[in-house]
């Protein structure tokens, strides 16, 4: 699927994936999720924390994976931590299921492994100079509502 960057702690391996590029067309909707792998990427130049997230709900939609973008401060240069804000969209929802941390770097996006999580989706509408791009309709996970395990 894409390269993988192994992470050691805690002498147990976490695997870092990089996301699908390609667009999955799940439409709005509240749907049951577990956490499967986190990337840190540069688009547009700006540094963000991927999450990818598995749909776990029965029906048509089973185990689609689905995206959730978190804007940060910065990424180390090992790619191997990042720096997120206090008032940062990313902190409010790991505070809001996990305990918040002392430092601003030790957020742990593996704290959401093993959890199964109700979300909603959202597909993005286009902007208005993105007209060649109408066509595609990429869903990602908007927010995160309630843990259920």
């Amino acid at each position: 699927m894409g390269s993988l960057a192994l992470i050691k702690r805690n002498t147990k391996s976490l695997r870092c994936r990089q996301v699908d590029p390609r667009p999955c067309a799940v439409p709005d909707g509240k749907y049951d999720v577990v956490f499967v792998s986190w990337s840190l990427q540069y688009p547009y130049g700006r540094p963000t924390l991927i999450l990818l997230w598995r749909i776990v709900s029965p029906g048509k939609y089973f185990e689609v994976e689905l995206p959730q973008y978190y804007r940060l401060e910065s990424i180390s240069k090992d790619q191997r931590r990042f720096h997120v804000g206090w008032r940062s969209a990313f902190a409010a929802d790991y505070s809001y299921f996990f305990r918040l941390p002392r430092r601003k770097t030790h957020f742990d996006p593996n704290s959401f492994a093993g959890h199964v999580f109700k979300c909603r989706t959202l597909i993005p509408k286009p902007q208005k100079n993105d007209e060649h791009r109408r066509h595609i309709k990429k869903a990602r996970v908007d927010e995160l509502l309630e843990m259920k395990a």
